[in-house]
């Protein structure tokens, strides 16, 4: 009954979207400006090319690795413990520690995938990695010393679970960033397939705690996660950070689709001055001025570097992206082309 609410819920509000008109251009926010992304959308057989992709993909194998194993295994421990039965008291609602343990693990780990997404969206998806990672680290540090106290247990779980889920968040942020919006779904789909690797790693958790249960038993276990979750920060501040962003400043290496611009109008009336000639004899005075009013913003936008855009350049970039897209459809149905006529649009690809 619960899925079938669920879906209930979702069919409703699904209802109410629906797609952006034609030429529709998101406004400029702050955080845009903060957020290193890429101009280019590189197509999911490109991305599988990109070394940082695979960087990516090792460290969401290395993080969800642990925090699945925790997932899977909290029952086991905590009896092995000894306190998944000890009564706890919470704002006067009494339960045992492994119940109140798991409530307040799915509560946090729910808060802290839109938490650390608005965390990173305003220091850097690098560098709120690196302290989720290192304290998902420290907790299970913590957790193999003081777990054996039943309000330790609750707390110390409650801590890891609620840095673990933002790797649901971060990952699919950065790969959007980094790959572009176009194929989102698709490339981030791709990079999701790690926690199906990740998996895989679960059940060698109960392997290694009964081969090592004589000496070290779950300690065995977590120091193995914690080792993870500590290579993870530091491949995240010290190798995908530096990586991406050589990868943006190069041009998103593989430059996947072309971005249709119109060139800057010194190019255009030097190289086709008698084409543009014919063209616009066929337009209306008032399609040469908003052609015209195009063509200026544009070259604006190419007299400045795309590596180092300025604020007001990539607001012009999007007015001019829109006030284009309504010129070519209106020239599309007011000009024919004859032997004796044409207009030759010039584009170029946004390096």
């Amino acid at each position: 009954m619960f899925g079938l609410g669920q879906g209930v819920i979702i069919l409703l509000v699904g209802s109410f979207l629906g797609a952006p008109g034609k030429g529709a251009v998101a406004s400029t926010s702050a955080h845009r400006r903060k957020i290193t992304q890429t101009r280019t959308d590189l197509m999911p057989v490109q991305v599988l090319s990109q070394p940082v992709f695979w960087l990516m993909y090792l460290m969401f194998v290395l993080v969800a690795s642990g925090g699945l194993m925790a997932a899977a295994q909290i029952g086991p421990i905590a009896r092995d413990y000894g306190i998944a039965s000890v009564p706890l008291n919470l704002l006067g609602l009494a339960m045992p520690a492994l119940t109140l343990a798991i409530s307040l693990d799915r509560i946090l780990d729910g808060f802290g995938r839109p938490f650390f997404g608005w965390v990173s969206d305003n220091i850097g998806r690098e560098n709120t990695m690196f302290i989720a990672f290192a304290v998902a680290a420290m907790s299970l540090l913590l957790l193999t010393q003081l777990g054996h106290s039943p309000w330790m247990f609750v707390v110390l779980t409650a801590l890891f679970f609620g840095v673990f889920g933002e790797i649901y968040s971060l990952f699919p942020a950065t790969c959007g960033d980094t790959f572009g919006s176009k194929y989102a779904a698709t490339n981030a789909g791709m990079l999701y397939t790690a926690k199906g690797t990740a998996s895989a790693l679960v059940p060698l958790a109960s392997l290694v705690a009964s081969l090592a249960a004589a000496t070290y038993g779950w300690s065995a276990v977590f120091a193995i996660a914690v080792a993870f979750n500590v290579c993870a920060a530091l491949l995240a501040l010290f190798a995908l950070k530096p990586l991406r962003a050589g990868f943006l400043r190069s041009g998103s290496g593989d430059r996947g689709d072309a971005v249709p611009l119109v060139v800057d109008a010194a190019a255009l009336a030097s190289e086709t001055e008698p084409a543009l000639s014919a063209g616009f004899a066929a337009q209306s005075r008032s399609d040469a001025a908003a052609q015209q009013q195009a063509v200026t913003l544009t070259a604006a936008l190419s007299s400045s570097s795309t590596a180092t855009l300025a604020d007001t350049n990539i607001d012009r970039y999007d007015h001019a992206r829109a006030s284009i897209d309504e010129i070519d459809t209106g020239l599309e149905q007011q000009t024919s082309v004859t032997p004796s006529t044409s207009y030759v649009g010039v584009t170029s690809r946004l390096v």
